[in-house]
C-alpha cells in the first residue's frame, strides 16, 4: 500500500467515527429529553391527583356549609387548613397536602359558595378551585353541591318510628 491509499483509509476511518460520535450524540440528546419529559409529567400528575384529593377534601367538608363564614369556620378547623380568608360567600386557604419533606405540596384553595333558597330548604353550590402558590393557572375545578333541608321542627330528622324508640 502506498502512502495515498493509507491518507484516504485513515480520513475515512476519522469521518465514520466522527459519524458515530454523532449518532451517539444524538441518541444520549434524544433519551435524557425523554426522562426529563417523563419527570415533567410524573410531576404534573402527582399535582393534579394532590389538587383532586385536596378539592374532594373540602367538598367533603363543605357538605353542611349555608355561608362563606360558616364554610370559612368548618375549614379553619381543618388542621392542615392555613391563612383561610372570608369575603361575603367566597373563601380562600391554603392547604398543606403532606409534608414538604415527603414531596408534599402545598395549595391554594378558593371557595364559592352558591346558596338557593325555596320553600323547603336551601340548596348550596361549591365551586372549588385549586392551584398552586404564586400561581394563576388553575390545576383542578371541582363543583359539588348539598341541601341543606329548613328546619320546621325540632326533631332529629330520624322520623316517628325513631322518636318513639328513644322514649
Amino acid at each position: 500500500m502506498d502512502n495515498h491509499t493509507r491518507e484516504k483509509n485513515s480520513i475515512a476511518f476519522v469521518v465514520e467515527l466522527f459519524m458515530m460520535f454523532a449518532a451517539l450524540i444524538l441518541v444520549i440528546v434524544v433519551i435524557t429529553g425523554f426522562f426529563v419529559m417523563t419527570r415533567s409529567e410524573s410531576l404534573r400528575a402527582k399535582n393534579l391527583t394532590g389538587a383532586v384529593i385536596a378539592a374532594e377534601n373540602t367538598a367533603e367538608v363543605l357538605s353542611s356549609a349555608e355561608s362563606g363564614a360558616e364554610a370559612a369556620r368548618l375549614i379553619a378547623e381543618m388542621e392542615n387548613a392555613e391563612n383561610v380568608e372570608a369575603d361575603g360567600s367566597e373563601v380562600s386557604f391554603t392547604l398543606r397536602h403532606g409534608s414538604k419533606e415527603k414531596t408534599g405540596t402545598d395549595f391554594d384553595i378558593k371557595v364559592t359558595l352558591d346558596s338557593r333558597n325555596n320553600d323547603t330548604g336551601t340548596y348550596v353550590i361549591d365551586t372549588i378551585d385549586v392551584s398552586l402558590p404564586d400561581r394563576e393557572e388553575k390545576l383542578y375545578t371541582l363543583e359539588s353541591g348539598h341541601y341543606i333541608p329548613e328546619k320546621k321542627t325540632g326533631r332529629s330528622g330520624l322520623g316517628k318510628d325513631a322518636e318513639k324508640g328513644r322514649e
